[in-house]
């Protein structure tokens, strides 16, 4: 019934679009185009709306970004139009119709989102304990979503590995989402050889994420195989964590889950059978999901990625509607909750909300 609802709720944003698109065009014609007939303008109104629309039904096109502004801006200029009537000038008019200000708009708002992405910065945190943990404490490094082939290539992915390194972590994970459905094999080799450069304590750790095993493909229009995969994230001394802990010191322990696309798995509480209660619980999940079971069984972290702080505007506010963190730091009581925004993002390498991230978290004692 809830896909029912959502197809019909895509359908009526679709027509809604495509209607709107139309009166764009029409108004814009009208401008520049005044002694056409109306029929050609009809006409060619109605060519163009169509050669505009017809590059979003490939969802993986920027061209669907790009449209989306256009309209969201030229809305928003109708608004303002509207409430402004008595004050409207013939050049106002003409500025209007022409719908110069949205696409203005869009272009300034995707050179920054392009510059956003393309820009990884480093986002520090400290989560302090009552656990008996070592005085010193521990540094975390959290890398997720890199969705290697979309913006960073080998350099740009090396310099960012060498900025983890210079922080000098105890221990690495990396959050899931780190290859995806597009990611050629060649890429996915070479995220992994660099990634096997990161340097720590106490060694590098690896949760898959939804995209990492291309489960949105037919096994025959994958790019690489499950056990390619595994053999490139283990050979550069990476370990995979899917619904394992991990004993990292007597006081730290890393559970590392599989991630919720690729249920069943297995109860937190089965991977804490012999888990000692004094350690520091630190628990790796791709999705920000589970919190009060997470919180039930005093686990005292909690780090994911997945949302990538919801990447272009307004994705983050329907997260945080639909009831899930989609960028931060929470506590719940016991409980410590970090999302992170991702060092990439997904499909379009355009970010309009967060930035593009590694997390540093420093675990003290209180």
């Amino acid at each position: 019934m809830q896909m029912v609802l959502a197809l019909i709720l895509f359908l009526v944003i679709l027509i809604a679009l495509v209607y709107y698109l139309f009166i764009l065009v029409r108004r814009t014609l009208r401008l520049v185009w005044p002694t056409a007939s109306s029929k050609k303008r009809r006409i060619m109104t109605l060519i163009l709306t169509v050669l505009l629309i017809a590059p979003i039904f490939d969802f993986t096109n920027p061209w669907l970004i790009v449209i989306l502004h256009i309209a969201a801006f030229a809305l928003l200029c109708d608004l303002f139009y509207m409430l402004t009537k008595k004050w409207h000038t013939e050049r106002l008019r003409k500025l209007h119709h022409s719908n110069v200000l949205p696409i203005f708009l869009t272009i300034v708002t995707l050179i920054y989102g392009y510059y956003n992405m393309h820009h990884v910065i480093q986002t520090n945190y400290t989560v302090e304990t009552t656990k008996p943990i070592r005085d010193e404490g521990y540094k975390i490094a959290f890398i997720s979503d890199l969705h290697m082939g979309l913006t960073l290539d080998r350099a740009a992915l090396t310099e960012a590995v060498h900025r983890v390194n210079r922080a000098k972590p105890d221990i690495v994970v990396l959050g899931g989402d780190l290859v995806d459905e597009r990611t050629t094999q060649a890429e996915m080799e070479t995220a992994f050889d660099v990634l096997g450069k990161l340097q720590s304590t106490y060694g590098t750790y690896y949760v898959y994420g939804n995209h990492d095993e291309s489960k949105y493909l037919k096994e025959s229009e994958r790019n690489y195989t499950k056990a390619e995969l595994d053999q490139a994230i283990t050979k550069n001394n990476i370990r995979i964590l899917d619904d394992t802990t991990a004993k990292i010191t007597d006081d730290f322990t890393l559970i590392g889950r599989k991630d919720i696309s690729l249920a069943p798995r297995q109860d937190l509480s089965a991977l804490l059978t012999d888990v000692k209660d004094t350690n520091f619980l630190f628990v790796a999940d791709h999705q920000p999901v589970d919190v009060d079971e997470n919180k039930s069984l005093n686990i005292d972290l909690l780090m994911s990625g997945h949302t990538h702080g919801g990447q272009i505007w307004p994705g983050g506010l329907l997260i945080k509607l639909m009831g899930t963190v989609s960028y931060g730091y929470r506590s719940y009581d016991h409980l410590q909750q970090i999302v992170s925004s991702g060092i990439a993002g997904w499909g379009y390498p355009i970010r309009t909300e967060k930035h593009a991230e590694y997390v540093i978290v420093d675990v003290k004692r209180k």
